[in-house]
């Protein structure tokens, strides 16, 4: 399957969703700071991983 510019931009809008969502739950649980800070840069770079597919698309 050929990933379109298409595909790659609402996959990138999907996993900023995700990501965000993530982050959300991961500040109402009582994390420790460690812990919520991993999880917070995992999200980053699942969405800059992303949104840098996305713009490498042409």
């Amino acid at each position: 399957m050929k990933r379109t510019r298409r595909f790659a931009l609402i996959m990138a809008i999907f996993w900023t969703i995700v990501a965000v969502a993530a982050i959300v739950l991961v500040t109402r649980m009582s994390l420790s700071t460690p812990e919520t800070i991993v999880m917070a840069f995992l999200a980053f770079v699942a969405v800059a991983g992303n949104w840098l597919r996305y713009y490498k698309t042409k």
